[in-house]
């Protein structure tokens, strides 16, 4: 699908736009970075870019296209519901439904994750457990008695 020359342009590019404003330009340059980011991690399983750096790029995205809803943002990749890129894995229905989470990389998100918890629980004594984190896929485990 991408040659290697463009891979390598788009790889270039993404380093560009993590550290600078975008305007209208830069953020079609910034779909297809997150478009071929995309390929290369749901279909390919060979990701190009760290969580950190893809979720600013997607972030500085979202800014872009809220700040201008004037311009046409039909096919970007926040707009996207469900990618069906990679049929490895067929959908099944869940007996609990497997939610995604917010990223967080600081205390401050952290800390307001927390606070959004404790609005939503009756119980004001809440426990948390951290693990860290494999990326690339989710299991849902269902134990029964012997």
């Amino acid at each position: 699908m991408y040659k290697l020359q463009e891979e390598q342009r788009l790889l270039d590019l993404s380093k560009q736009l993590v550290k600078s404003d975008i305007h209208e330009q830069e953020a079609k340059q910034l779909r297809e970075v997150i478009e071929y980011a995309d390929w290369k991690y749901y279909v390919k399983a060979d990701p190009i870019i760290a969580d950190a750096e893809y979720d600013a790029l997607f972030k500085k995205l979202k800014n872009f296209e809220a700040q201008h809803p004037e311009l046409d943002h039909r096919g970007s990749p926040t707009t996207r519901v469900a990618s069906g890129l990679n049929a490895d894995f067929p959908s099944v229905e869940h007996l609990v439904p497997m939610l995604s989470l917010e990223n967080s990389y600081n205390a401050a998100d952290l800390l307001d994750w927390d606070r959004k918890c404790r609005e939503q629980s009756a119980d004001a004594l809440l426990e948390y457990t951290v693990e860290p984190k494999f990326d690339g896929a989710s299991i849902s485990l269902v134990y029964e008695a012997d």
